[in-house]
């Protein structure tokens, strides 16, 4: 789960993957502080192509957020702040904790 700032309103992403059911899929829930699902996108997997979570999480974001009532500058403001997290975490994971 991603807890994301925007507006000052608190929101958490919740994704999950499925790999065992075919087709395969990420599904990605934004939730509220109040713990209300806003919205709900999945990203089905082609059976040619190759499971990956990363671009299932970008797929099934933008997905939830399109079905979203969010305004535009919203939903800009959500991609910016998982970029902020994704781009983190994924200097942790090669290069250990970040200064």
């Amino acid at each position: 789960m991603l807890n994301i700032l925007v507006n000052n309103i608190r929101f958490s992403l919740y994704f999950s993957h499925t790999r065992t059911i075919l087709p395969e899929c990420t599904i990605c829930r934004i939730i509220s502080e109040s713990n209300e699902i806003i919205s709900e996108g999945i990203a089905l997997v082609h059976y040619k192509d190759r499971f990956c979570r990363k671009i299932g999480r970008k797929i099934s974001l933008a997905k939830a957020l399109k079905k979203s009532r969010l305004n535009k500058k919203t939903r800009k403001q959500f991609w910016i702040e998982y970029f902020k997290i994704c781009e983190k975490d994924i200097y942790e994971y090669h290069y250990g904790t970040s200064s």
